[in-house]
């Protein structure tokens, strides 16, 4: 597998968060730098980076002069990071639904329709990429490094895993149209409900397709 340079590390976190996800790496593997940017043509600096992400989900622990290692993939940790991820964007919300304009929302609707345009081509990749432009609209908007930052380490990995293993991708899509209705409108208390639904369906996404995962 060879990894593209524009997206370099987020690409070898996806790739070893699946291969985690997947039971190719097993709790307790060690995670050998050198060997994984070896096997993907690339430097370690991006290997050591991706690996910081993955430590940030929860699915490895580095120790210092030992290296990094696979945890076991803990059920509460992924159900944990879509609460987290409701919370922010439910927060992201309350502050920017009075100010949000129409640009903002017709951004939002441009990247809905990347995302139709990408699943008739069955291109996952630019969904993933289009879904976390979306929901970044509103929480940019804000303005606060930190809490772009905290939603940052919430969000794509999480959100790549979910648009990864499930099938109905029609659903994910048309799973945002209520809230850009909910944000023109300024319905707040309705907008809240929907980032809601719409976290808790996909944690429970994340959560039957692991399950389906150890089965085999």
């Amino acid at each position: 597998m060879k990894i593209k340079k524009q997206t370099i590390s987020d690409n070898i976190s996806e790739y070893l968060r699946d291969q985690i996800m997947t039971r190719k790496l097993k709790e307790g593997d060690r995670i050998v730098e050198s060997q994984i940017a070896k096997e993907l043509g690339v430097s370690q600096a991006p290997v050591r980076e991706a690996l910081l992400q993955l430590e940030g989900m929860g699915l490895v622990k580095n120790k210092p002069y030992v290296g990094s290692y696979v945890l076991p993939v803990d059920m509460d940790v992924i159900q944990q990071a879509y609460e987290l991820r409701n919370m922010l964007e439910a927060y992201a919300a309350t502050l920017v639904i009075d100010k949000i304009n129409e640009e903002e929302v017709a951004r939002m609707e441009g990247h809905l329709q990347n995302m139709r345009d990408a699943l008739a081509r069955d291109d996952r990749r630019i969904i993933i990429d289009e879904d976390n432009k979306f929901h970044g609209v509103v929480v940019k908007r804000v303005g606060n490094p930190m809490l772009l930052k905290m939603w940052q380490m919430s969000s794509t990995q999480w959100s790549s895993l979910t648009i990864t293993y499930f099938d109905d991708m029609d659903y994910i899509v048309e799973s945002h149209v209520r809230i850009i209705e909910y944000l023109r409108e300024k319905n707040l208390e309705a907008l809240k409900k929907e980032l809601q639904i719409h976290f808790k369906n996909a944690a429970a996404i994340t959560l039957h397709a692991f399950e389906k995962i150890c089965e085999k």
